[in-house]
């Protein structure tokens, strides 16, 4: 049911959240960022007023996708200030604009194609977005099921938005084409780094593994950790197993043909192993403890998979890969997963710092 009052509470993981899902869709559509060119006023224009001669289905249907979760977050930002109907008329109205904007800027990307199909898509993505938070998307969001979870099971605080803001990329992150589990920061594309640390083996090469995805798994502990003081290890159970379910749905939709089991090999499963018996102490620790352990391993993680050689397997895995319309979700969730790295260490220091200085003396 509508919410029948006139404003809505503010609430800091809207804005979080609209901000991370916002830059996710403005990457994609604008992906890959190492080519630019002009194409002058006029080319940019006009390939905007033109239909497409060829489109699939597919990408109607992920165009529209891709924007409903955005009008709907708009809209339920907006309600702060705005009665119902015309927050959900703003939010349809930004989404459209934001896909126009992204449009013209596809003229600057030589392998990007503009069209006014993709602005009618994306606009009638908002639209159905903000229709669903008009119907439900307050109520659910704000004052309904997730909300009073949220209340009842997590510490109060805009910290703890942050954390599932932070948590919620991580889990995106895991829909990419890698073979690492849980593994992220790898700049091995972008930088030259100096000679690995290993020689390659298999043997070898499953250890280093099973240490990133450890690693990994504690400092995603180390951030559960921090929003909640009690059953946390359930939830971190129930985080680990949709961050394992996406990597299957992404081994079965992504690659042809389907291989849902694709991340399954003995350096996985001894990470899941030792990290999740490692897991039930550092959530019990002290929190400026955890988070200071937390950001060790989240380094550290990094630090090895930068350091390991790659592997045969990982290229070969990677050809079974499909592109097409794939191909930007692909580099989009490449860079979630680079630089979500970044974004948890920042979490983890403010988050160390702030509870340090709550501690009693």
């Amino acid at each position: 049911m509508a919410s029948t009052t006139r404003f809505a509470r503010p609430s800091a993981f809207i804005r979080f959240a609209t901000l991370a899902y916002g830059s996710i869709v403005a990457f994609a559509s604008l992906y890959p960022l190492n080519i630019w060119r002009s194409p002058g006023t006029a080319l940019m224009w006009s390939r905007l007023a033109e239909w497409p001669r060829y489109y699939t289905w597919s990408d109607v249907f992920l165009n529209i996708v891709a924007y409903a979760p955005l009008g709907l977050l708009f809209t339920v930002a907006l309600r702060v200030r705005l009665a119902p109907i015309p927050a959900a008329t703003a939010a349809m109205l930004l989404a459209a604009l934001m896909s126009v904007g992204l449009e013209l800027l596809q003229s600057w990307v030589p392998v990007r194609v503009p069209s006014a199909l993709d602005v009618f898509c994306n606009a009638v993505g908002g639209l159905l977005g903000a229709w669903l938070a008009l119907v439900a998307g307050e109520t659910w969001l704000l004052d309904g099921p997730l909300a009073r979870w949220r209340h009842r099971r997590l510490l109060p605080g805009a910290r703890t938005d942050a954390a599932l803001t932070v948590l919620g990329l991580w889990l995106f992150a895991q829909l990419g084409a890698t073979l690492w589990l849980f593994g992220g920061g790898d700049l091995r594309g972008i930088v030259t780094l100096p000679g690995t640390v290993v020689n390659y083996s298999p043997a070898g090469r499953a250890i280093f593994e099973g240490c990133v995805t450890a690693l990994s798994l504690l400092s995603v502990a180390a951030i559960i950790g921090s929003t909640t003081s009690e059953r946390a290890a359930v939830l971190l159970a129930g985080v680990i197993a949709f961050a394992l379910l996406l990597k299957s749905f992404t081994g079965w939709w992504l690659h042809d043909p389907g291989h849902p089991l694709l991340w399954v090999r003995p350096g996985a499963a001894l990470g899941l192993g030792v990290g999740g018996a490692l897991s039930l102490p550092l959530l019990r620790a002290r929190a400026p403890v955890r988070a200071s352990i937390g950001l060790a391993c989240l380094v550290a993680s990094v630090a090895l998979l930068n350091a390991v050689p790659d592997s045969a397997y990982l290229t070969e895995g990677m050809r079974t890969w499909r592109h097409g319309h794939y191909w930007s979700f692909k580099g989009t969730t490449a860079l979630v997963a680079l630089t979500w790295p970044l974004l948890a260490a920042l979490f983890l220091v403010v988050a160390c710092h702030s509870t340090a200085r709550t501690q009693p003396s």
